[in-house]
């Protein structure tokens, strides 16, 4: 009987072909002929392209021949495998400097704090933002009392940020495309707060050889941001984005009937070529009022999100919310929906809601569950990063009720999700429900995979996640940063 590895490579190949990643590496494992032929680069970049067209590795090739393709296919089957049994290869630990109760060094903006509540039990519905941030493997936290530093998850090298903290209280900090953006304010001769925004390039160097390299930072641009001055800070609250060209700032302020509010859009400027950071757009009150975006005294904004040329507001109401500032009357189900305004601020608006009836039967948005994890439906996708569209209604939010989706990560160009999702409802019909964090690696549904009980804990201690198909990093009930390798 012939070997296989004797076939002609038309129908070795034609065999590979059936074989699942898995019994590849199995087959390393057969005798020495089948461990030089499937360890070949011709075999493994042929199972990479059968198996794993869409990963990271396979995209940064570009057709290029200096692949090392045994190397890689060992290391994307690896984690693939560990992503489908949501099993993480290992964990890091990260501290962060602690805030000492004299300390002012970061303030979080403030969301509408809101509850949810249903009998006798009680949970959070919407969490304040972390004191950390990360955007492809670059993880950005307080190291010191003053001083911020970036981890690189891929080298595992470290650089300080250029951002003296003295006397500064930061209110958020965020990395997307590139861009570090940090909000602060400190208090002027009067004692009033006064309040800015410092932009940094973050960008690994994009060099011929493969060699992986420490990311640069440089400063970019600083400005003041003309936010109320109220006695307390409760009285405001502040939602903003930022890309790499553009910055978004809404702002609200209850000291006045009807309350104070705003939205202020800057194109961001560059020391080096000597541009400063202008505003290109402001929106009163009056404005977003007429463009059905305003919050007046029954606020339901939760997020600001831009695009390439819209702004877009991020809204949602539920029956079981418990606040001073919501609504009497309550939807009778989980309702989401968003609103786009071009920059300019003149000219036609977007608007798209949960698709769901709200009938007797309070169906759900058919843009979530099964339907959305196997057909990506109501997930726009841009051609340049592959990034989330924001301009969809946030349905993610309530895909598997009586779950609520607290936080997720979507790594669109590879197809890899994970969701976290808590319940309390449940409560009354059996004697505990815990929350769960799931992995989804693959466009069919039947793939999803249930972490630990306690990978909760390690990642959900302050109710949200970030990271890509490589890491998944969160905060633990200890204020440390736990980082979940794959």
């Amino acid at each position: 009987m012939p070997n296989l590895v004797d076939l002609p490579h038309d129908i070795f190949i034609l065999i590979v072909h059936y074989l699942s990643p898995t019994d590849c590496t199995r087959c390393w494992r057969v005798c020495n002929s089948w461990n030089s032929t499937f360890r070949s680069d011709v075999v493994c970049e042929f199972i990479m392209k059968q198996h794993f067209p869409r990963v990271r590795e396979m995209r940064n090739a570009g057709g290029s021949s200096d692949c090392q393709w045994v190397q890689i296919f060992a290391e994307v089957a690896r984690r693939y495998f560990r992503l489908r049994s949501a099993r993480p290869r290992r964990l890091q630990k990260i501290d962060i400097a602690r805030q000492t109760p004299l300390e002012t060094t970061f303030e979080a903006n403030e969301p509408w704090i809101r509850f949810q509540s249903l009998g006798n039990y009680q949970a959070i519905f919407r969490y304040r933002d972390l004191t950390w941030c990360m955007d492809d493997g670059l993880l950005i936290y307080r190291e010191r009392a003053q001083g911020y530093a970036v981890h690189d998850l891929e080298t595992g090298r470290r650089l300080s940020v250029p951002f003296d903290g003295t006397q500064k209280t930061v209110s958020c900090l965020r990395l997307t495309q590139g861009t570090l953006l940090v909000e602060w304010f400190k208090p002027n001769i009067h004692g009033e707060r006064q309040h800015y925004a410092t932009a940094f390039d973050l960008r690994r160097p994009t060099t011929v050889s493969r060699i992986k390299c420490s990311p640069e930072i440089r400063l970019r641009s600083e400005w003041s941001l003309p936010l109320p001055v109220p006695p307390r800070s409760k009285d405001v609250r502040t939602f903003s984005a930022h890309t790499s060209t553009h910055y978004a700032l809404y702002h609200w302020c209850c000291l006045s009937r009807p309350p104070e509010e705003g939205l202020q859009i800057w194109e961001i400027g560059d020391t080096l070529s000597n541009t400063r950071t202008r505003p290109i757009c402001r929106l009163s009150r009056l404005q977003l009022h007429h463009m059905g975006v305003a919050q007046g005294m029954f606020p339901t904004m939760w997020g600001v999100f831009l695009d390439e040329d819209n702004v877009y507001i991020h809204e949602e109401d539920h029956p079981w919310l418990v606040t001073d500032d919501s609504r009497h009357m309550q939807p009778r189900s989980h309702h989401v929906w968003s609103t786009g305004i071009p920059f300019g601020g003149i000219g036609p608006a977007w608007f798209d809601e949960c698709c769901a009836d709200n009938g007797v039967d309070l169906s759900f948005c058919p843009r979530v569950g099964s339907l959305a994890r196997s057909s990506n439906s109501g997930r726009c996708t841009s051609a340049q990063d592959g990034s989330l569209w924001p301009g969809h209604a946030p349905c993610w939010r309530h895909e598997e009720f009586p779950y609520l989706t607290v936080s997720e990560v979507v790594d669109r160009q590879t197809g890899v999700r994970v969701a976290a999702r808590s319940c309390f409802s449940m409560e009354r019909l059996s004697s505990f429900v815990l929350p769960r964090i799931s992995l989804q690696a693959g466009p069919d549904a039947a793939n999803e995979a249930r972490f630990e009980d306690h990978m909760w804990a390690e990642l959900l201690g302050k109710g949200k996640i970030m990271g890509d198909e490589r890491w998944l990093a969160g905060e633990d009930s200890e204020g440390r940063i736990t980082v979940a390798y794959f």
